[in-house]
């Protein structure tokens, strides 16, 4: 469906995602809050093949897909609060030699902002721009590691990040 609420317990075996990572820790600190994922990827995708700029077709996607779960979520939970707080952005792969990957970051923060009709996310884009925008290339470089015990070691600079999120 286009809803989906974070289940840690359903992973493939030694694959591990930030979004998963994402999930665990915000259930670990919130567990009375519901975190749902509208996730939308493809990989070998980036800004340099015209896929995520706004008026591209991954672009349009996302936000369609957001615009519709933050409405399905208010449909099936008309008492509740629901609100939508932003994107997690794990892309790069295709851009990390992109000299105006920076600014086409920017630019598709500044136009999701305007197009997901539900977001509350001024301050959720800001953090995004200066926490998280930051850190993400080198996170799709360095990617995230299982351990045999369980434990996941994060790219460096995403614990701290996640801390100021908390935070926030």
């Amino acid at each position: 469906g286009d809803t989906q609420q974070a289940h840690v317990g359903d992973v493939t075996p030694g694959y591990v995602t930030q979004m998963l990572q994402f999930a665990i820790d915000f259930t670990e600190i919130q567990p009375d809050q519901t975190l749902v994922f509208a996730q939308i990827a493809a990989g070998g995708t980036g800004f340099a093949n015209n896929r995520w700029n706004p008026g591209d077709d991954l672009y349009g996607a996302a936000v369609a897909r957001a615009n519709g779960v933050m409405a399905r979520l208010k449909a099936d939970n008309p008492s509740a609060n629901v609100l939508f707080g932003g994107f997690l952005w794990q892309q790069g792969e295709l851009d990390k030699n992109n000299p105006a990957y920076a600014g086409a970051l920017d630019t598709m923060i500044a136009a999701i902002r305007a197009d997901v009709t539900d977001a509350v996310i001024n301050e959720g884009g800001k953090f995004c721009a200066e926490v998280l925008a930051p850190i993400n290339l080198s996170g799709d470089q360095e990617g995230c590691a299982r351990h045999e015990d369980g434990s996941v070691t994060t790219p460096k600079g995403f614990k701290e990040a996640f801390d100021k999120f908390r935070e926030a």
